[in-house]
């Protein structure tokens, strides 16, 4: 389902974008944010358990960095919902896919 682009204030956001109230997704963000936050913690006590093993440091390396884009994603996509920013089509480069709510 795309949501279509909304003309008017925030609140049209929730009504033809989600399917849920604004409330229950900006939480449901910040707690997948917290998630994100936690395991890359967790991830992180072991960027220096494995030696020499570059291949094991690498791959650690690369999963912190794709929890850290996660988590920026997740912390501008609440950015976004709380200040009226549309997602048009998720289908499209970022740069493309937003409107302003006015």
């Amino acid at each position: 389902h795309r949501c279509k682009a909304a003309t008017g204030a925030a609140d049209e956001l929730e009504t033809e974008c989600l399917s849920v109230p604004m409330s229950v997704f900006t939480d449901a963000l910040r707690s997948t944010m917290d998630g994100v936050l936690n395991v890359a913690a967790m991830v992180a006590r072991f960027a220096g358990m494995f030696g020499g093993d570059f291949r094991v440091a690498n791959a650690i390396t690369d999963c912190l960095d794709l929890l850290d884009l996660s988590s920026q994603e997740l912390d501008w996509s609440l950015y976004a919902s709380q200040n009226g920013i549309l997602f048009l089509s998720l289908a499209l480069p970022l740069s493309f896919s937003l409107y302003r709510l006015a």
